[in-house]
């Protein structure tokens, strides 16, 4: 690979005296030559490129150190330079083509199709045509490179940032030409553009070939022309050469192709040609040709055309090339190669020819860097040296630029400094300062300090300027990169827009911006473009830290303020707006507190020398104020209550409308804290209430009702209003648009409808009732009026229907209700509705809830299943909606069960059973069937019959039975069949015990009972079964051990059991015999035997191949068939569940012979063995079968199972007994009946007549009762046994049964009486008890009423009296049960239990039974007197039985009501209970001695509201809230005793409900800890209440009486102001009544005197200003306002609201407010006259007196020290702006004003003036401040001046004057300073001067104010003064400082490093002496920042000085310093600095 390349400076090859050759470059192969290269070459634009096989090489303006090497994975065949010069196109030999930048990086990367690439050459030439390329393939295909966008692809700069762009991007931009294969050899081509026509010309060995618009035309050579290899268009022709030299011309039109005319001499020119090139020109054109002869010599030759003349003739050596370039009149390039031992080329070298010129020989070695060279040639040539000590620099400088270690950059630097010793060009010099590129910054920092001390600074004053700015940014580099790390630190250095650079850095690390703000301030402030700060300020990203603003501010504000103080107002509202946002961090608002708290302590540190009115510096502080006091109440909403906003919509709108949002925003649960703790204090600070912003809030939620729980927002809101009417008619507001039903979170409102008596509250209860009706018609979009006719109303009721609500039927409810006239359609409508949707269980419920009272339930049920059933019958519908109809149908019925006229029942009843058979036969069985069909008999039986043919065809088919039973039941449900028997009837089809055994199973698992008419079928149904058992236990077909037991007869006898469920006369015996036989087989089984087995016992092919299909069938055919079925099923053979299965067979065995022995030997006639007798067919005779029963007799008794033998002969001897059959011996009958009467006797119904019957048969009857009687026990036994034996006496007529009927009587009155109270069975002893002893203890028990008609009739009782004394006794025993709840409003309430229709319901049923009305109502009023006094329910029942009974008094009526009154309405808790009441309670219980029951404090005595007056019975209860509650008491208390006065018991009761109200309220006062002041109203509700109760007194004085009583004695504060408002107020309208005037004259008075004291009392409290001063005052208004505008709140920061305070009172008393204001003002400024003799036309020097001593601190800051000042604005900012600047601005135009007041007009005028009103400055501009201020401190220097004189003299020769007299004197040093800034006097030495006297006189303040102002100034910055300026305020800090360790003193301390920081000659102050004091104060961490700011050779000291200390505590210390300000950059770099 060509990659080896070195720079060659060989120049000895001298051609002639005129020329001579450079060698530039060697290029050399890598590894050994084993062929010859292809180089290609061209020149353009200053730079070489040269192509060597598949390396590039370019090389810029010959320097070889520059030079670029590109290598490509294949041989370059042909390149070409762009038309710019930026960029090239090379053509690789694999195909690719690639665009390479001038600089040396690729740009893109194209490739051609793969047909058109050739192994040995792919592209022939490439050629540029404007700025396209056109590139030849060896085959003749073309390619056109177009559209290249050259900005886009050379517009990056270095290689660093050069990527290989995506091909996509110009892939559109490559096309290949439709150009035809050419076979030849092709030697060459171009590309002609002629207007809008294109030629392509390809020149090969056998023609020309035109393409022209995609045609190709070829032309063959001329015989005279030879082959053309060369083809050039110059641009007026079309020329070639031939390799024999001839010159061809070529037209592209006419494709002509002629000679040119060449001489001899010509031809031997071109001849042997090896390579031409066309030298570019600007006119003529010359060629530039390489021949090669025989000789192998080359010649390079410079040829004109077309004279063909040769200009110059070159020899090269073997081997050479040519380079394309432009002609040069110095230079002319080739490239001579060099061979190796084989002959190849193994190197190539650049050379060129130049001119031979002394000087320009000189500079060119100069340029090429051979120095010796060129020193010895100018020596000896006699040339000045400087250029060579200059380019030595220049390359020193250059070298040093390129050097990257540190050594090598000294060394080289000493040289550097040696050979600028040798400069003399001090020009040169001062040009190098900005135009080195040394690395090293402290080279460069002596580099240029070394400029600086050998140049004149005088001469060079702006240069050495920026020598001194670019020392102080390598200082600053020093600080802000203390490891020199920015490689890029020489655009800091040379940037001349200093604020670009602050603000690039911003970007990065806003700390490090800040010291280049304020450290360069001279550079920025000055030069600043406002426009551009502003912009990049408001630009600044969102993500930069609050606290690196603050820290930016801090050093930029200061600088920036004073430099532009018009800018203060934009920059507070940057400041603003950059707060606003932050509302988007997720810290705000706390972050924004911080960050305009920090902002507003910035601007509150800044100090100015004079008040300059563009500031408006008091409005922006207000601005910023008010803003902290917007986040600080959002801070508290935050963490209190959870609440963020925006400030825009907190601020926006004014608080009322701000705390409405921020209850719009606000969390429920957090609703109350925040009005109660935030929104009160608030509004009380401006002296208002956020009532009305409540009211507000609530009327949104009740028009908003979309907000997210707008109801419990709404009733929270409500409870918060103090005012009752507010709140109330909140509450009805809610109410009103709350959605019905109501949920439970409004029931509080409604609530207030109960407990207060506003005229409101009765709206609110109102509403309570009525409100459903109403929102119903609303809900429906019904118009509220449109409900008149019925039929307008059935409309409604379709309308509801047809929305479809999910509360329709609680709205058809409600409308029936208020409607009762339509209900019955509306209800029909509204099933029909439901059922149609499918709604059942809606349905059922509005079925089951309709009120029996509604007249027309019977028609509605009627009317329904009729439109019901016409629907089912008629219409197709769907499966679920006929299923719906069904059931609803069904439900319908049922409900009409107990009301509807029985056949009329039982006919619809069939008709909906018809309707759903007929539905399910059409879906089970396919039928087509019609309710006629099953209305017919015979169609019926059909239908039947083929039913049960299908069932049974379908078990066989599927072997199953799973889905037999809903179709059975179906089939004789539809056909009036009995169920029992279609399933008997299958089950005989199918003839198979185990299917027979499984459908028992079935039916005895339904949990229906058996009909009667079934039972007989069931009966036979048994029968069967166990004649199936039979049969195959005969032939052997069951077997234990072979298959599972069907359990024939346990399923037999719970089929069985079942029968006996309903009682069949007919059968009910039968069936109890025949249990008897099967329970035998049943006990061997154990109880849950079928439950156990039923998942084994299955239905499938096994037990289907032991169907019966004949009965007789040989027994050996049976077996052999069931043992072929048990060889497949014996692997599942499971144990079986029996117990005693060594018994069960052969008990099975002798039950089975003995029923077949009675079947088939005594001929039956009843069931069952009348049935089995038609299912059994035995060839057997009677003898045998007798044999075979004996024979398994005999069996199981050899078994020893006695009992089962007993059984079943005792079971045949009961059948011979009753069939006269002879089957066992009569011996044992007896001992078997008196057993079984024993049972029946036993039983909990004993069986009487059977019995009887059995012991009829008996033959010893009085030995089988006395068996009986010592047999049978118990007392339910003794009473069968008395029955029996007394039944037996009477059919015997025996005198013994009267005592049978005693005991018989007594036991059961017994029994009876012991179900009602269980302790008589413990009590009582029947055995010794008599009959009359027992009657007697019968009187205290309260008995039944059939029992105490039945002791009547049998022991001859009065009835009626017992009924009468029933009632009293159950009366007396009634107890008043209650309990505390809370109410559906949440208050507690008394509950009773016991209600009156409850007593009531307990008498009827003696009620019912008396006759004796008058005995009763006797009674009855006797017993009234008894009753307890709060028991009003017993008072109801007495009074209801009384007036049932006969005609009442009237009084007893009036105790009805005032009853009904007690009960329902007074129910609350009573206050308390007076003494009288004791007393009553006493005498009426003085036996018993009890005291007052628990419910005495919810109820008032009835004796005693009957018997006393009201203000005795009630008075204790009364008070003002419940008077109104009282009221109809009095009234029924008036009609009870009519000759009382009404009105003065109502007066007398109104008085002691106020007095009762007040002592409460003072006892409530009591428990209140300190008397304090109430700023808003706690009780209003009973302030109103008052109002309601004096509106009931007829006497208007009296009313006065009480509601100034009222007034007195209510707790201090709002409610005692609203009272004596409301108060004054009735007093006004009352005063002209006759009885007020003559009575109460004295109250009217006093309430008028009274009210305004106690509303300015009020206000005061209010606006927190009640202190003793201003109360003592408070009688006399004007002196109250004087002394308010005196107040001490007005100097402080947070004021309070005096003026709006003031403007009340004003309104209150009526005083003129402004005219008090003005009279005010002009106290406070002290207008006075001056004097005329203070004032002369001259400057007349007086004696004065040296002020040495005087204040230093006298700066027109913000902080205004003159309180009249203070007071004056705040008095004036109550008015508005024009108002005030008007008369400011008057004032200061008066004459009468002298210059002191002058000076606080301006400060007024300075602190009311903002950019709303900037007019106004034309009237008070700063410049006459300046003059007065000015003048005004002359004149204290002796010095009398005019403002207009003082503007027209010479300043600085005053300067010089009181320089001269005064320089000691503070005032005039501050004079001095005032005049220079504001006149802009800027004279260095006067400034130097004026700084020195400040520091030494201390004036801090002065001192702070001018460094910062200096500092901007750039001929200051190098002053004494000015340093020894900022080593005073940055020690001042020190100097204060303690060595307590505290957050504030380290605040203090960090303000000097701040200073530090912004000090931009930091590096000259003396940090020593800083650190010091530092480490005495005990803060070495603060000391060790200064080693940051310190030179090199002073940092050695100071490092010395913090040995001693620890040093991981100093390193946290150091680094907690950041959080005071101090850059992160300083600290890591002392950290370093210190080893850390």
């Amino acid at each position: 690979m060509w990659n080896q390349f070195e720079p060659t400076f060989s120049e000895d090859e001298t051609l002639g005296s005129e020329f001579f050759t450079n060698s530039l470059l060697k290029i050399s192969n890598e590894q050994k030559s084993t062929k010859n290269p292809t180089v290609l070459s061209s020149y353009q634009n200053n730079t070489i490129i040269i192509s060597v096989d598949s390396s590039l090489i370019i090389l810029e303006d010959e320097v070889t150190d520059n030079c670029k090497f590109l290598s490509f994975g294949a041989e370059i065949n042909c390149f070409v330079i762009s038309q710019s010069g930026k960029y090239m196109v090379c053509c690789l030999n694999d195909g690719n083509i690639h665009a390479i930048h001038s600089k040396g990086y690729p740009l893109f990367n194209l490739s051609i199709q793969p047909e058109d690439i050739n192994e040995s050459i792919s592209f022939v030439d490439i050629q540029t045509v404007n700025d396209e390329f056109f590139i030849l393939c060896f085959n003749g295909r073309v390619y056109r490179l177009q559209g290249i966008n050259e900005n886009e692809l050379v517009g990056i700069d270095t290689e660093t940032d050069s990527t290989l762009l995506n091909t996509s991007i110009i892939a559109t931009n490559i096309k290949r030409i439709d150009s035809p294969i050419i076979l030849s050899k092709i030697n060459s081509f171009c590309v002609v553009k002629q207007s809008r026509k294109e030629f392509i010309i390809i020149c090969c060995n056998d023609g020309v070939i035109f393409i022209e618009d995609n045609q190709r035309i070829k032309i063959k050579y001329p015989k005279d022309i030879d082959i053309i290899i060369k083809i050039y268009n110059l641009d007026y022709c079309i020329v070639g050469f031939t390799y024999e030299g001839y010159c061809v011309e070529i037209c592209p039109f006419t494709k002509i192709i002629r000679k040119i005319e060449m001489t001899e001499e010509d031809l031997q020119k071109f001849s042997m040609m090896a390579d031409m090139k066309i030298l570019e020109t600007n006119n003529d054109v010359e060629l530039l040709t390489l021949s090669i002869s025989m000789n192998n010599e080359h010649k390079m030759r410079v040829i004109d055309f077309p004279s063909f003349s040769c200009k110059n003739e070159i020899n090269l050596p073997d081997p050479s090339w040519i380079v394309l370039q432009p002609k040069s009149a110095i230079n002319m390039y080739f490239i001579v190669g060099s061979k190796n031992e084989e002959n190849y080329v193994q190197s190539i070298e650049l050379k060129n020819i130049t001119e031979a010129d002394p000087e320009e020989r000189f500079q060119k070695l100069l340029q090429k860097g051979h120095y010796d060279e060129a020193e010895s040639y100018a020596k000896n040539l006699g040339l000045s040296l400087e250029p060579l000590y200059q380019a030595r620099v220049k390359k020193l400088l250059i070298e040093i630029s390129l050097e990257k270690k540190s050594e090598e950059i000294e060394k080289k630097f000493e040289i550097l400094l040696k050979q600028m010793n040798l400069i003399e060009n001090k020009d040169f010099m001062v040009s190098l300062s900005f135009s080195n590129d040394i690395p090293d910054r402290t080279c460069l920092t002596r580099f240029l300090e070394y400029i600086q001390q050998n140049i004149d600074t005088n001469k060079y004053s702006e240069e050495n300027d920026e020598i001194n700015e670019c020392l102080l940014r390598l200082e600053t580099l020093r600080l802000i990169d203390p490891y020199d790390t920015n490689l890029e630190f020489r655009k800091f250095l040379r940037q001349k827009d200093m604020m670009k650079a602050a603000i690039d850095y911003f970007r990065t690390d806003v700390l490090l911006s800040c010291l280049i703000w304020s450290r360069h301030a001279s550079s920025i402030m000055p030069n600043m473009n406002l426009q551009q700060f502003y912009t990049w300020l408001n630009e600044i990203r969102s993500n930069v830290e609050p606290f690196h603003l603050i820290q930016w501010l801090k050093h930029f504000t200061p600088c920036f303020l004073q430099v532009y103080p018009k800018e203060t107002s934009k920059l507070v509202e940057w400041c603003i707006n950059r707060t606003h946002s932050l509302q988007f961090s997720p810290k705000w608002p706390e972050i924004a507190l911080e960050f305009i708290t920090n902002i507003k302590s910035i601007f509150n540190d800044l100090e100015f020398l004079f008040i300059d009115v563009r500031r408006s510096f008091h409005s922006n502080m207000e601005k910023i104020q008010k803003l902290i006091n917007v986040l600080e109440e959002m801070v508290v909403l935050k963490k209190r209550y959870h609440l963020s906003m925006s400030l825009k919509d907190y601020q926006e709108d004014s608080f009322e409308e701000t705390a409405f949002k921020l209850l719009q925003r606000i969390q429920i649960h957090n609703i109350k804290n925040m009005v109660n703790d935030f929104l009160y204090p608030v509004f009380l600070e401006h002296g208002s209430l956020p009532e009305e912003t409540i009211v507000k809030y609530i009327n949104f939620l009740a028009t908003n009702k979309n907000f997210g729980y707008w109801q419990e927002r709404a009733i929270i809101c409500t409870e918060l209003l103090n005012n009752e009417e507010n709140r109330l008619r909140s509450a009805l507001l809610i109410l009103k648009v709350s959605p019905v039903p109501w949920s439970p979170i409004v029931l509080p409102l409604a609530e207030l409808g109960t407990k207060s008596n506003h005229p409101i509250a009765n709206l609110i209860f109102i509403e309570y009732k009525n409100q459903a009706i109403k929102i119903l018609k609303l809900k429906y979009g019904w118009p509220v009026d449109y409900f008149d006719l019925q039929q307008d109303r059935i409309k409604l009721v379709l309308r509801i229907l047809k929305v479809n609500n999910p509360d329709m039927i609680e709205d058809i409810k409600i409308l029936v209700k208020s409607s009762p006239d339509i209900s019955s359609d509306a209800y029909v409508f509204l099933i029909h509705k439901l059922i149609e949707s499918g709604r059942m269980d809606e349905f059922i419920k509005l079925i089951a809830n309709l009120e029996d009272e509604t007249e027309c339930k019977h028609a509605l049920l009627e009317k329904t299943v009729n439109i019901f059933v016409k629907e089912i019958e008629n219409e197709p519908l769907e499966t679920n909606q006929i299923k719906n109809y069904i059931e609803a149908m069904k439900f319908l019925l049922n409900q009409q069960r107990d009301t509807m006229d029985e056949f009329k029942f039982e006919y619809t009843q069939n008709k909906i059973k018809s309707i759903k058979n007929l539905v399910k036969l059409r879906e089970l069985f396919n039928f087509d069937i019609t309710l006629k069909d099953l209305n017919n008999k015979q169609n019926k039986l059909k239908w039947y019959v083929a039913g049960i043919e299908k069932v049974a065809k379908e078990v066989r088919l599927k072997m199953s039975i799973d889905d037999i039973w809903s179709k059975l039941n179906l089939l004789a449900n539809a056909f009036d069949g009995n169920r029992i028997l279609i399933y008997f009837m299958l089950c005989r089809k199918l003839n198979n015990v185990f299917i027979t055994c499984k459908i028992i199973d079935g039916i005895c698992q339904l949990d229906e009972a058996i009909d009667k008419d079934q039972i007989e079928f069931a009966f036979r149904f048994c029968a069967f079964l166990v004649s199936q058992q039979i049969i195959d236990l005969e032939n052997n077909r069951y077997h234990l051990k072979q298959c599972y037991d069907p359990l024939a007869f346990p399923l037999a006898f719970e089929f069985l059991k079942k029968c006996l469920v309903n009682y069949n006369l007919l059968y009910h015996n039968q069936i109890l015999k025949f249990l008897h036989w099967i329970g035998v087989i049943r006990s061997f089984y154990s109880p849950n035997v079928i439950e156990t087995t039923r998942s084994q016992r299955v239905i499938n092919q096994i037990v289907f191949s032991s169907t019966i299909t004949n009965a007789n069938s040989k027994e050996e055919s049976t077996r052999r068939q069931s043992l072929s079925v048990f060889e497949d099923f014996e692997e599942k053979l499971v144990p079986q569940p029996t117990q005693n299965q060594d018994y069960l067979t052969p008990v099975l065995q002798c039950v089975c012979n003995a029923i077949k022995m009675i079947a088939l030997t005594t001929d039956p006639e009843n069931a069952p063995f009348s049935f089995i007798k038609t299912y059994l067919d035995s060839d057997s005779s009677a003898q045998e079968l007798k044999d075979a029963f004996f024979s398994s007799l005999e069996n199981i008794l050899k078994l020893k199972l006695s009992m089962e033998s007993f059984i079943i002969m005792q079971l045949i001897s009961d059948y011979q007994m009753k069939g006269n059959h002879i089957l066992l011996p009569q011996s044992f009958v007896s001992s078997v009946n008196r057993k079984i009467l024993k049972f029946m006797l036993s039983q909990k119904d004993p069986e009487y007549f059977n019995a009887f019957v059995i012991f009829r048969s008996e033959n010893s009857k009085i030995e089988c009762l006395e068996y009986l009687k010592s047999s049978l026990k118990n007392n339910s036994q003794r009473i069968a046994f008395s029955t029996f034996s007394e039944m037996y006496n009477k059919y015997k007529n025996n005198n013994d049964f009267n005592i049978d009927r005693e005991s018989r009587l007594k036991l059961y009155y017994y029994s009876e009486l012991c179900k009602y109270y269980p302790n008589m069975r413990t009590s009582t002893n029947l055995d010794t008890v008599g009959i009359s002893d027992f009657l007697k203890g019968l009187e205290n028990h309260q008995l039944p009423v059939e029992l105490l008609r039945k002791l009547s009739k049998d022991f001859g009782w009065n009835y009626q009296k017992s009924l009468i004394k029933q009632v009293k006794q159950l009366l007396r025993k009634q107890e008043l049960e209650y309990e505390i709840k809370m109410d559906a409003f949440g208050k507690a309430e008394i509950v009773v239990k016991t209600s009156v229709e409850a007593i009531k319901r307990m008498c009827n049923a003696y009620l019912t039974e008396i006759t004796d009305t008058n005995f009763l109502g006797t009674e009855l009023e006797k017993f009234f007197s008894e009753i307890n006094d709060y028991f009003y329910e017993l008072f109801l029942v007495v009074i209801d039985f009384m007036e049932f009974f006969k005609e009442i008094p009237p009084q007893y009526k009036l105790y009805k009501n005032i009853l009904l009154l007690l009960k329902h309405k007074l129910t609350m808790k009573r206050r308390s209970i007076g003494a009288e009441e004791h007393e009553n309670w006493m005498t009426r219980h003085s036996v018993d001695n009890t005291i007052l029951p628990a419910i005495s404090t919810w109820r008032l005595p009835f004796s005693m509201i009957i018997n006393m007056d009201p203000e005795i019975s009630i008075s204790k209860d009364l008070i003002v809230e419940t008077f109104e509650t009282y009221y109809p008491l009095m009234q029924l208390h008036s009609a009870l005793k009519p000759t009382t006065k009404i009105n003065e018991r109502i007066e007398i009761c109104a008085l002691a409900a106020a007095t009762n109200s007040v002592q409460d309220m003072r006892t409530q006062a009591e428990a209140t800890v300190g008397a304090q002041w109430n700023l808003k109203p706690r009780n209003n509700a009973f302030l109103q209440a008052v109002i309601r109760m004096i509106g009931y007194l007829n006497d208007k004085g009296k009313a006065l009486a009480i509601l100034y009583f009222i007034v007195t004695n209510t707790p201090q504060g709002c409610d005692q102001m609203e009272a004596s408002f409301e108060c004054w107020k009735f007093a006004l309208a009352q005063e002209h009544n006759n009885d007020v005037k003559s009575k109460y004259a004295e109250v009217v008075n006093k309430i008028k005197r009274k009210y305004p004291l106690l509303k300015t009392q009020h206000m005061l409290h209010l606006y927190g200003l009640a202190d003793d001063r201003l109360m003592k005052v408070i009688d006399d208004p004007v002196l109250l306002i004087n002394s308010l505008y005196e107040h001490e709140s007005i100097l402080q920061p947070q004021k309070k609201e005096i003026n709006k305070l003031c403007k009340e009172i004003a309104s209150l008393y009526n005083i003129d407010l402004m005219a008090l204001q003005v009279k005010i003002l002009k106290n406070l400024l002290s207008f006075a006259e001056t004097s005329s003799s203070n004032e002369c036309g001259n400057v007349n020097e007086t004696v004065y007196e040296d002020f040495l001593g005087g204040n230093a601190s006298n700066s027109e800051h913000i902080k205004v020290t003159d309180e009249n000042v203070i007071r004056a604005y705040y008095i004036l900012g109550s008015w508005s702006s024009e108002n005030s600047l008007e008369f400011i601005a008057s004032e200061l135009s008066s004459d009468r004003v002298h210059a002191e007041n002058q000076l606080q007009l301006f400060e007024c005028f300075a602190k009311l003036v903002d950019e709303d009103n900037f007019s106004y400055m034309e009237l008070v501009k700063t410049e006459n401040y300046l003059l007065v201020r000015v003048c005004h401190f002359l004149k204290a220097l002796g010095l009398n001046y005019k403002p207009q004189t003082f503007k027209d003299c010479d300043k600085v020769d005053l300067l010089k004057r009181i320089w001269t007299n005064h320089h000691n004197n503070i005032k005039a040093l501050e004079v001095m300073s005032l005049i220079c800034l504001g006149f802009d006097i800027n004279l260095p030495q006067i400034w130097n001067g004026i700084l020195k006297k400040m520091v030494n006189n201390k004036m801090i303040t002065q001192v702070s104010v001018l460094v910062e102002i200096l500092s901007t100034r750039t001929k200051f910055l190098h002053l004494n003064g000015l340093k020894l300026a900022w080593e005073f305020v940055i020690k001042e800090p020190l100097l204060q400082a303690t060595n307590v360790q505290n957050f504030e003193e380290d605040q203090k301390l960090a303000k000097a490093l701040i200073l530090l920081q912004k000090c931009p000659i930091s590096t000259l102050l003396n940090l020593e002496s800083f650190t010091s004091k530092c480490i005495q104060l005990n803060r070495p961490h603060m000391g060790a920042i200064f080693l940051a700011f310190a030179k090199d050779n002073d940092r050695k000291k100071m490092i010395d000085m913090f040995e001693n200390y620890d040093k991981h505590e100093l390193k946290i210390k150091i680094e907690e310093l950041e959080i005071h300000g101090i850059a992160p950059v300083i600290t890591k770099s002392v950290i370093n600095t210190l080893n850390l």
